[in-house]
Order: C-alpha cells, then structure tokens, then sequence
C-alpha cells in the first residue's frame, strides 16, 4: 500500500495546493493521502495575520474534501519537524510504503533539514516542480541525493498551478483572490474574515442572487446601479458636506428606536400613529416590519392601529413564536378594546404560516380576525397572471 503525505503551513489551503496532491496521486497510484498542516513550521515563522491553527485545519479539511486530515502537527508542542511525523506515521502503518511530497524549494533544501538523513530512510521523496523550468535542477540535486545518502526520490513529470501563498495573502484584502480558491474555503474565510480578506463583488453577487426569486433579481440590480450612483456623487462632495451627511446619518440612527405599543419605527415612546388619538383603536393591523406600515399608510384608507411582529414564523431557518412578537399582540388584544385583527403579512408561505398561526390563538378569544386579499393587481391583465394569483383572486371574490 502507497501512503502520499502532503505537509505544509497550507496559509491557505488553495487550488496549487490541490493540483499538486492530485498530480503526485496519479502518478504514483496512491492508496491513499494525508495532509499534515504544520503547527509552528521550523524554517519561517507564519505569516503576521494568519489564522489560528484550529482555523488553518478547518480550511484544510475544506480544501481537501475527499482527503485525510490530520491535526497531528498541530498539536504537537514546539515545532513541526518532519521526521517527526513521518516516525508517528510510520508506527501507526507498519509495512505501508510512504511517499512524502516536496516541491522545488524543499528539495533543494533537503540537506538543511533537521534530522535529514532518517527522513530518506522512512519515506520515498516525491519530487513536483513548481515552475516549467524547475525540471532540470530537480533531476540534478535528485541525482546528487541518491548518490550521496541513498535517498529514494520519484520525480513528478507535470508542473502543479501556481502556488504563491503570499501572492494571495497579499490579494485578499483587496477582494482578490476568489479564483485561487475553492468555493468552500474562499467562504469560510469571508465568513471568518480571516487575512483581513473582503468579498469578491462579483462572487458576493451570485451568491445572493442564489437566495432571490427570479423576479426580484432586476430590482435588486437595479438597487446596486442606484448605490453606485449615490457612492460616486458622495465621492465628489465637499469633505465638510460629507461630514454633516454622516453626523445627520448618525443622529437620526441614535434618535430612532421601537414604539413601546405597537413596534413600528418612532423617536418617542409612542409612535405617530399610536399617540394620534383619532385613530380607530378597535382595529390592529398586523405586518411583519416598518416598511409595511409605510406601505399601508400610502394609501390613506385605513385609520386603526398597527402591529409590527418583526419577522415571521420559519421553522427552516430556526424562527419560531417566541422570536417575533406574537406574545406582545396577545397582550395588547387583551388590554385595549380591539374588535378586528387585520393579518396584512406577505403572502409568501412564511407569512401565508405566520397569519394561519396567529388567527387560532385569536379565535378563542372572540375577536374578529380577517386576512388581506391576494388576486389580480389593479391595470393588470388576467393572462399574465401566474395560477395561484388567479386562485386566491376566486377565493377572496365578492358579490357587485
């Protein structure tokens, strides 16, 4: 059986890296891989900035998905020799043929490692060129080894992609470097901002593309074009106009908190429409967050109260009654003389899950509770509409 270890800071774990273990696996029909990750690396001291080693395993395992990770480098006290590990792996595999893979640089170093000598008599070098032109001087100082040590050394005829680390160390805080990683752990550094790293605009965009419905993907361009536009003309302000912008930013977002009543948006107790007492107080309209009081308000024909839940029920993501407020509702319907609920949430099937919920708490109580229509926008034709917008148009139809 042929064992192939690839050891290494990995300061990250990229694509090069990658390409070089599976080019040596095929060419020496390995059995199986193992990737060591160096604890405290005994020739240079890891890169300022770099990650924990609990965070550098983490991308490993990311980066070598279908590989054997071994954590056994980092925790070991002191540094990373490698005879050290080839010794531990050598006992735990007895009469397993081991293949250690170096590249250029290492194996002209060879001789400066510690305790070189045993490292030729417990494993076979596996020799990959890191550059096109690295061939010739590989077949030379391997030529030399063998016949100065015995050491046994398999050259690998292909040259791996490029594998500058601090290249790429270097292009991620300046949102490069999304095309030297896999996906798995070019998100886990952003989602960890490990390297001082900020997102590739492009990859950030297709993965929040992801999460939208085909419809509102314009709109959300459309959004990013009219943020682009406001950035650029903020850029070409006076600096004196750019601060009051901010200290006006800032004071509005310390003036703003929650309506102590009903949730919505205020910079009092009360919110506008709970302290204005010519509101109807026998009706709560129920929405999910503040924008929907504004929409409703829009339209100047409704005059009761509101409820702002501050989410909806999704099991899928983890949000249940006892994150929005439900709870606070309930209280209300039994403090103030409340003679409609108006459930007004989305009708998408968080909201569609949320209004059903809330309706059977509030039919024991006797309080009329109503839904919001769905159907046919107003000015729009009926063969544009898609069938479930057509359904609850029938469903929620009235007598003329």
């Amino acid at each position: 059986m042929r064992l192939l270890i690839y050891g290494g800071t990995f300061n990250p774990p990229h694509l090069g890296h990658a390409d070089a273990l599976s080019c040596a696996a095929a060419a020496l029909d390995a059995d199986r891989m193992l990737v060591v990750p160096a604890g405290i690396p005994p020739h240079k001291a890891l890169a300022e900035g770099s990650p924990s080693a609990e965070e550098r395993l983490r991308l490993c395992e990311l980066a070598f998905e279908k590989t054997d990770v071994t954590s056994m480098e980092l925790r070991r006290d002191g540094k990373s020799y490698t005879v050290d590990t080839l010794r531990a792996i050598s006992r735990a595999n007895p009469g397993v043929e081991l293949y250690f893979l170096v590249g250029t640089d290492m194996l002209l170093y060879m001789e400066h490692w510690h305790e070189f000598r045993e490292i030729f008599l417990l494993c076979t070098l596996a020799a990959l060129p890191r550059a096109d032109g690295d061939m010739a001087e590989i077949e030379r100082y391997a030529a030399y080894l063998r016949e100065t040590y015995g050491a046994r050394i398999e050259i690998i005829p292909k040259t791996p992609l490029p594998m500058d680390s601090t290249a790429l160390r270097a292009a991620l805080p300046q949102r490069g470097g999304v095309d030297k990683l896999c996906d798995a752990v070019y998100s886990e550094i952003i989602r960890q901002r490990l390297y001082g790293a900020k997102p590739d605009l492009a990859w950030l965009r297709e993965k929040t593309d992801a999460y939208l419905k085909p419809t509102r993907i314009p709109h959300v361009r459309g959004c990013e074009k009219t943020a682009a536009r406001l950035a650029y003309h903020i850029v070409g302000m006076p600096l004196e106009d750019v601060h009051a912008l901010a200290a006006a930013l800032w004071q509005g977002r310390k003036a703003i908190r929650y309506c102590d009543v009903c949730g919505n948006f205020s910079s009092a107790e009360k919110c506008a429409v709970c302290a204005d007492e010519n509101r109807h107080n026998g009706q709560i309209c129920v929405v999910r967050d503040p924008r929907d009081v504004a929409a409703m308000e829009r339209m100047h024909d409704y005059h009761g109260l509101y409820h702002v839940l501050h989410g909806t029920l999704s099991p899928m993501d983890g949000i249940g009654p006892d994150d929005i407020h439900i709870k606070e509702l309930m209280t209300r319907l039994q403090t103030e003389p409340v003679s409609e609920v108006i459930l007004a949430t989305n009708p998408d099937i968080e909201g569609e899950a949320t209004a059903t919920y809330i309706a059977r708490l509030i039919k024991p109580m006797g309080i009329k509770c109503t839904r919001i229509a769905h159907g046919v926008p107003v000015g729009s034709d009926l063969e544009y509409a898609d069938e479930v917008t057509l359904s609850k148009a029938m469903e929620g139809r009235r007598e003329l």
